[in-house]
């Protein structure tokens, strides 16, 4: 059982609901009931009983939550005891190789670096951008040979994201950390007919030319397991700029089918979305975001973990 489990059990309990709970953890409801049924055969009993008043803790669901609180808050302040230490100690020193999707460079990855650099000056980041094949592959490679420097790699891979690395060649030593989960939206001109629908199925979309923003055919994974699902798309157009993807789809030369983008995203870019209708997709498809690392030496680098905890920082 894993420390994140018992924060989800904690966030069911706050929220009173399974679906709120699962949307403030960025997770899908299929996940967390997947979760939380791993929790239940691992103890052998039922938690909680779910229904339209809410969520409702058994007897044995009431003793494990109190035991949960009483574990996540001393696993969090022994975190931050180490972290004060750490930082109070000698400064952070030695180099981080982080492999990125474009996505994250666009959306969280320059707050994260300004602040990241701005306070451990000491440490040199060398950012490489690929696609998640080929990220995973690499930090396959760099266990093989021996070589024992931090390499993060950043994802977005589809979420059946247990497949695509079984697909890749499974490695034991390499974990996945989620950051985020989330929806794929359409993407279409206002002014273009599709812009009155309320929702749009992959079905109805096939019938048009579709506009992709990624600099590579490898950094399309999710769309392509989409494709593989529900038939091919009609790619006419792919650029890796974001502004000039928006405007094409604006100028009507095709759709986009992206995750949501977010508030933020749009600031620190200065995207225009005036043009633009996102509409909600009749499938419920998602991204998964997440961090890509080593465990051949039994434990996280320190850098990552620091790096990670920067990360989880800024949403």
């Amino acid at each position: 059982m894993r420390i994140e489990q018992l924060e989800y059990l904690l966030e069911i309990a706050k929220a009173n609901s399974f679906s709120s709970a699962s949307e403030n953890l960025y997770l899908t409801p299929q996940s967390l009931s997947r979760s939380v049924s791993k929790m239940e055969n691992e103890l052998g009993v039922k938690l909680f009983e779910r229904s339209s008043q809410g969520v409702r803790f058994t007897e044995y669901g009431e003793i494990f939550l109190r035991s949960a609180h009483k574990i996540v808050w001393e696993y969090r302040r022994t975190l931050q005891e180490i972290q004060e230490k750490r930082y109070t100690a000698d400064e952070l020193s030695g180099e981080l190789i982080i492999y990125t999707n474009p996505y994250f460079e666009l959306e969280r990855l320059p707050s994260v670096l300004e602040k990241f650099c701005a306070e451990n000056p000491k440490i040199k980041v060398t950012v490489i951008e690929r696609d998640p094949q080929g990220i995973y592959q690499w930090l396959q490679r760099a266990e093989q040979e021996g070589n024992r420097l931090p390499y993060l790699g950043i994802v977005l891979v589809p979420e059946s994201r247990e497949d695509f690395f079984d697909g890749l060649g499974k490695d034991n030593t390499l974990h996945f950390e989620t950051l985020e989960i989330k929806p794929y939206y359409v993407y279409v001109g206002k002014e273009a007919p599709l812009a009155k629908k309320n929702e749009l199925s992959i079905k109805e979309l096939l019938e048009y030319p579709f506009v992709i923003f990624s600099s590579s055919e490898g950094n399309m994974t999710p769309l392509r397991f989409i494709a593989e699902q529900y038939g091919a798309l009609n790619i006419i157009f792919t650029t890796s700029s974001i502004t000039l993807w928006l405007n094409a789809i604006s100028s009507g030369v095709g759709v986009g089918l992206f995750q949501d983008i977010s508030s933020y995203m749009v600031k620190q870019n200065k995207l225009d979305m005036s043009s633009i209708a996102k509409i909600k997709l009749k499938e419920d498809i998602h991204a998964v975001s997440g961090c890509l690392y080593s465990l051949a030496s039994g434990e996280v680098h320190h850098l990552i973990k620091v790096f990670m905890s920067y990360l989880t920082m800024i949403n």
